[in-house]
């Protein structure tokens, strides 16, 4: 949790997973061509309504065996347009943070573990109280219960993950309207 309130003005942070949150997790789990780039449907309309609304977007995505499993150059191609057609629908990132470690090896910055967000933690300029994490499994919610926030869990179509109920529409007018966000 943090330990400073946060200043005036100060804006609420969501915290986005990647794969099967932005855009389709494929059928390998990995996202290494751009044939297998797809974004999920009202993605970019919601995340634009969320950022116009205050928001501040960042992406926290483990990406297992990143450079070992699978190159970076394979990676960083649609990985850069996805965030290019992001940019150019007036969609932004202020951070884009990747763990690159296999669940097996229990590093503290692979979600659900929150060390690759330690350095937002007394940030003045976040409201934490409005902030939410969103994913597609619950190791997403898992990692916004750790950094002391709620967590909104997607539908998924891969049975093996569908552990939420959210959709993207509903996720903006929750936000958007107020509500409590929901503690998983």
């Amino acid at each position: 949790m943090t330990t400073s309130e946060p200043a005036q003005g100060a804006k609420p942070i969501l915290f986005v997973d990647r794969d099967g949150t932005l855009i389709t997790e494929p059928a390998d789990y990995v996202v290494d061509s751009f044939e297998k780039l797809h974004f999920l449907p009202h993605v970019i309309t919601s995340l634009w309504q969320l950022q116009n609304a205050g928001w501040e977007l960042i992406i926290v995505t483990n990406q297992d065996g990143l450079g070992d499993r699978y190159s970076w150059e394979n990676f960083n191609g649609p990985h850069e347009l996805m965030l290019d057609i992001f940019a150019s629908q007036g969609v932004t990132f202020r951070e884009v943070l990747i763990d690159t470690t296999y669940a097996r090896e229990g590093k503290a910055t692979r979600k659900p573990g929150t060390a690759l967000v330690d350095h937002l933690r007394r940030d003045p300029n976040i409201d934490w109280n409005r902030s939410a994490m969103v994913g597609d499994r619950m190791s997403d919610a898992e990692f916004g219960h750790n950094l002391g926030i709620g967590a909104f869990v997607l539908s998924s179509p891969d049975p093996q993950l569908n552990c939420g109920t959210w959709t993207w529409p509903a996720i903006t007018q929750h936000l958007l309207a107020g509500n409590p966000i929901p503690q998983q």
